[in-house]
């Protein structure tokens, strides 16, 4: 990893794990992270599979409001 971008995620106390990857411990920006990943999948699925209920949690109409593909 380049010298720079460590020294400034250290100096910003921002973690990194043995592999450099960052590691995140704060609940709130967990949290959020989460909540946007959930919508994104969730817009994808509807736009993908055409679920008018906007759920697009299901594939296969298992829940009964007839919104499957």
């Amino acid at each position: 990893m380049n010298g720079l971008i460590k020294e400034w995620l250290l100096t910003n106390e921002i973690e990194l794990d043995n592999l450099g990857r960052v590691l995140i411990s704060d609940s709130k920006i967990i949290i959020e992270i989460n909540g946007a990943i959930s919508a994104t999948e969730n817009k994808l699925d509807d736009e993908n599979h055409n679920f008018p209920c906007g759920l697009g949690c299901h594939k296969d109409d298992s829940c009964g409001l007839g919104c499957g593909p």
